[in-house]
């Protein structure tokens, strides 16, 4: 066996041929890829095997005791001499010598020995027991896996060691100092067989109501036609008197209650209250008690109906679930050695177990106790509305679109809905944005909204100046047209008013020249202090 490290080749036959070269080889080989993977197993009771002081599932002094074919144990890597010397464990033969074929009629038709059945198809029993052996002399004793051949293990197949027992056990009831604990068929067998009885009893008693004894003086009856029932039938009697019945009293009355008291005593013990299957019967009717007919009152009995199954799957989830993923975390880390490409959550991701803690701390989330389906999606919608206001008032700090992603995520789930990117994207998936431009700086802010003021009351000032520059420029015309009236009526001369109102309107424009490069040069020019003016603090 040629061992690569992923793959394994089998070298199933070679020729050698002698050449002046040297000696060539023609090779036959069989590649074999391994396929490794974590298979869990679910054991039959009957074939799971511990001492009785085992008191947890990682504890030395388990087994697994199983039927398999001969065939399987060979290919499993047995020595073949080894299991081909195994008895057979035939569940028609305890020696596993000899087996028989019958008839229709459950006689003998021929006999079939050890010798002339298919070898590799006879059912044998191993032995697979994990204990703890000082194998390697140091002193330490180490777990290990005794595999065990034959109905009375008297036959050492191989010896291995291991890290720990591959076992999880689940039992719903747990009890202190012992692996396994109670099933609910053990709550309640001894009320089920008292409840068959019971029964058995009605039924006794309604048949000897509906079909009674009869007595009859011996001779003086037909026994025939006694013994023959049937309707309008007639028994000849020799005189009268001579046939009569036993009375037999129906008492099925008074076993209702009884039968109605075991009913509530094994709704007590394993929590299937009748109220989780459908409405009870005197609510429908208005009947018991009237603070049980109200929505309330059904709700508070079936969360206490299903407080015990709810314990039960919580037992389940802290002791079996969490020490088989705990072996299954262990296998991962161990033994797979390169990075696989798994689904997550609906997405294509890698993983490498190599640089995982095959200690790590692991949780159960149990999927109890918040109510069902409309209840849950109630609380949901709740939910969903108050992160709604919040996103809306800019979250808060408190909701982001991926909080409202996973919310409506629930709610699709409980819809019964498997695939949720068809009705929702997740944000987390979304391309990402360009960034936006940089925030302002406030101070800068502010140095902007007082300079905007300035040059308002710049710009007023100016409308000022110019309204009050047209009032003396109206007054300036009025008095130019006043005074050349008076000139022409007291002189007789024409006065050219147009000539003067031109010469005054350039004198006025050169001033107002002047005065507007006079102002920029005092906005450009800082103060000699090295400050910006007043109004532009």
């Amino acid at each position: 066996m040629l061992l690569m490290q992923d793959q394994s080749i089998e070298v199933t036959g070679a020729d050698r041929t002698e050449t002046p070269a040297g000696p060539l080889f023609d090779i036959q080989y069989n590649l074999v890829k391994p396929n490794g993977r974590v298979r869990i197993v679910p054991v039959p009771p009957e074939e799971y095997l511990y001492l009785p002081t085992v008191k947890c599932d990682a504890d030395p002094g388990q087994g697994h005791r199983r039927r398999v074919t001969q065939s399987d144990l060979i290919a499993s890597g047995f020595d073949a001499a080894l299991v081909d010397d195994l008895p057979t464990a035939d569940e028609d033969d305890p020696f596993g010598e000899r087996s028989h074929r019958f008839d229709e009629t459950g006689g003998i038709l021929d006999s079939i020995t050890r010798d002339s059945r298919d070898r590799a198809s006879r059912i044998v029993q191993i032995t697979e027991w994990y204990t703890k052996l000082d194998v390697n002399g140091d002193g330490i004793a180490e777990f290990v896996k005794v595999t065990l051949g034959g109905t009375n293990e008297s036959k050492l197949l191989d010896i291995e060691e291991v890290d720990a027992p591959p076992f999880a056990v689940l039992s719903p009831v747990l009890m202190p100092h012992k692996l396994a604990g109670l099933s609910v068929a053990d709550l309640v067998m001894d009320l089920q067989e008292i409840k068959s009885s019971i029964t058995r009893q009605m039924l006794n008693s309604l048949y000897l109501a509906n079909n009674p004894r009869t007595w009859a003086v011996d001779g003086q009856v037909n026994l025939d036609e006694l013994l023959t029932s049937q309707p309008g039938g007639v028994v000849r009697v020799k005189a009268p008197g001579m046939v009569g019945e036993l009375n037999t009293t129906f008492v099925a009355q008074q076993a209702f209650p009884m039968l109605e008291y075991i009913d509530r005593t094994l709704e007590g013990r394993t929590g299937v209250s009748r109220m989780m299957q459908g409405m009870d019967a005197d609510i429908l009717r208005g009947g018991g008690n009237s603070a049980m007919q109200t929505a309330t009152g059904v709700a508070a009995m079936q969360s206490a109906a299903q407080q015990r199954v709810e314990l039960i799957a919580r037992v389940f989830a802290e002791t079996g679930v969490r020490r088989a993923f705990k072996l299954i975390l262990a296998l991962v880390t161990k033994y797979q050695q390169s990075e696989r490409i798994v689904r997550l959550r609906n997405q294509w991701v890698p993983i490498d177990p190599r640089s995982w803690n095959a200690d790590m701390d692991l949780s159960c989330e149990v999927g109890l106790g918040s109510g069902n389906k409309a209840e849950q999606q109630a609380q949901l919608m709740s939910i969903l509305q108050e992160q709604k206001g919040a996103l809306q008032a800019g979250g808060l700090g408190l909701v982001t679109p991926q909080h409202l992603y996973h919310t409506l995520a629930k709610l699709v789930q409980l819809s019964s809905l498997k695939n949720v990117d068809q009705y929702f994207s997740d944000p987390a998936q979304q391309p990402q944005q360009p960034p936006g431009p940089p925030a302002p700086d406030p101070n800068m802010m502010a140095v902007q909204a007082q300079m905007q003021i300035e040059a308002q009351k710049l710009q007023l000032e100016a409308e000022k100046m110019r309204r009050a520059d047209d009032r003396e420029r109206d007054k300036l015309d009025a008095e130019i047209s006043l005074k050349a009236a008076e000139l022409q009526a007291k002189y007789g001369a024409q006065v050219n008013v147009a000539q003067i109102r031109a010469a005054v309107e350039r004198d006025r424009e050169l001033i107002r020249q002047q005065g507007q490069i006079a102002q920029t040069g005092m906005q450009q020019q800082p103060p000699g202090n090295g400050m910006m003016p007043p109004g532009m603090q």
